[in-house]
């Protein structure tokens, strides 16, 4: 048994362990379930975060440790039964963050009736390394995507035990953001998934394109396994390692703050960035191709899909940055557009350092537009329905900086969980509850609508339809459409 507490009319329980510890043998292993306990077992304070490496904006983390696969349950009576439930995956580009943060509180969204789950996973080298001998010694022989299972796992947890605090397992609503809505596009991509989850909120992200293969070369690509030979060669020498199974007992301390291509702190790399390259690899176990084929050929999970980027996506990621010279900026966009090159200079034209820099906040926003259009364009291919947002909302604080919608801000208001609710003002509280209609509406039904909202119109890609979140609400259309598709033809999407 589980005893959690009451919080005003919520019951919650937090740390409950959805699988063993993946420590000492179980390091760079899929996730085991968990044991089972006799008696009674607290659930009252927040499991430890997965390590990770010191950031700012993830600051609220918390402790950290490698035992750190646990969830949290947010319900508002677990006699009741067959809930809607809610299970929230979030961002930090597969390197920070954790179930705990204050943004993710259920309680607001589990006073409508839906049981919320927050939960952590595996990140960085810890996370995703691939290695030959990782591979050699899997029962599926394969290696890295660790993460990704850890996902899974806490979804199997959810099935086999979700009625039990009045959630219906048969109507669960896969929610991510960032690095945590391309984990549910590529779970929406694993035949693994089939019956875990059965709708997916994509917030911010999308179907990633430039993955590489486990094993061999993909499109230039060396394999994840090469990637991780030299990583684990370099970690050996450090440490003073002979065997490779040493880096097995070694502190996680020893090995989460080193990086592998894109695993760990490094220089600003917009096309890593964009494509969690050194993270998610495809390895004929999870994933069979890259989501942006397995989406494209309409081969996901056939569910209803919610998704949406922001305005000023980019603001945040260039903060801080600038070019040495224009020239840096001309060989960033011929790294990631090739042969595209002189449309993209046309379409994001800069002169000066000071306006490259504008630009490139303007693409990485166009970016996740992009990876959110083509998601809602493949699931329409797909014939199952979807709606497209893009969240236009400045928030107080923000508007008093100047930065605008930046990239995360709207969490919050789809939570209705503000860190300072006094600071944020009466236009966000009532911003909120109109996101949160519409998200309990889908989460129950499969459609925001119905609410007594304004309609939100299923999008149509010829006439490409969103719902522009904003005070007051409205409909519109995707203005950047020639932007989105070079991005798309690129092939980070």
């Amino acid at each position: 048994m589980l005893q959690g507490f009451e919080s005003g009319d919520m019951e919650v329980f937090l740390g409950v362990p959805y699988a063993q510890p993946p420590i000492g043998k179980l390091r760079w292993r899929e996730p085991q379930p968990a044991q089972s306990w006799e008696g009674i077992r607290t659930a009252v304070e927040f499991g430890p975060a997965c390590p990770q490496p010191a950031n700012l904006l993830f600051a609220d983390a918390g402790k950290q440790s490698e035992d750190c696969l646990y969830l949290n349950v947010w319900t508002a009576d677990h006699s009741a039964l067959n809930q809607p439930v809610l299970v929230y995956l979030h961002g930090g580009a597969f390197i920070y963050g954790s179930g705990s943060q204050q943004a993710y509180d259920g309680s607001a969204l589990a006073a409508r009736g839906l049981v919320v789950v927050t939960l952590n996973y595996r990140m960085g080298a810890l996370g995703f390394l691939a290695h030959p001998e990782l591979s050699a010694s899997s029962p599926t022989l394969t290696s890295g995507n660790y993460g990704l299972l850890d996902q899974l796992a806490a979804l199997r947890w959810v099935r086999n035990n979700i009625s039990a605090f009045g959630g219906d397992p048969g109507n669960v609503t896969l929610m991510g953001e960032s690095a945590g809505a391309v984990s549910v596009c590529t779970l929406m991509s694993s035949p693994l998934s089939n019956g875990l989850f059965q709708r997916a909120i994509v917030m911010s992200g999308g179907a990633p394109g430039r993955l590489r293969n486990l094993a061999s070369e993909r499109n230039g690509l060396p394999s994840m396994e090469a990637l991780g030979e030299a990583w684990a060669e370099k970690r050996m020498q450090d440490l003073g390692l002979s065997d490779f199974n040493e880096l097995r007992n070694v502190p996680w301390q020893s090995i989460q703050g080193s990086g592998i291509a894109g695993i760990g702190p490094r220089d600003f790399d917009i096309v890593d960035m964009m494509s969690m390259d050194g993270t998610i690899c495809i390895d004929g176990y999870l994933l069979h191709d890259s989501p942006a084929e397995i989406f494209g050929k309409g081969q996901q999970l056939p569910v209803p899909v919610m998704c949406g980027s922001l305005r000023n996506e980019g603001a945040m990621f260039t903060l801080g940055l600038r070019f040495r010279n224009i020239q840096q900026y001309h060989g960033l966009l011929e790294r990631i557009f090739g042969p595209r090159l002189d449309l993209a200079t046309e379409l994001y034209p800069a002169s000066d350092t000071d306006l490259a820099l504008l630009q490139l906040s303007t693409f990485i926003s166009d970016g996740f537009g992009a990876g959110v259009r083509n998601v809602a364009r493949s699931t329409e291919a797909a014939g199952n329905p979807a709606w497209l947002y893009r969240f236009d909302y400045v928030n107080p604080l923000a508007r008093l900086t100047g930065i605008g919608t930046f990239h995360g801000s709207e969490v919050p208001y789809f939570f209705g969980a503000f860190p300072v609710p006094a600071a944020y003002g009466k236009g966000s509280q009532l911003m909120s509850r109109r996101i949160s209609d519409y998200l309990e509406a889908f989460a129950r039904t499969g459609n925001p609508n119905g609410t007594g909202n304004l309609e939100w119109p299923e999008y149509d890609p010829a006439e490409e339809t969103i719902l522009q979140i904003n005070l007051p609400m409205s409909q519109g259309s995707v203005e950047r459409t020639r932007q989105y598709d070079l991005i798309s033809e690129s092939g980070l999407w």
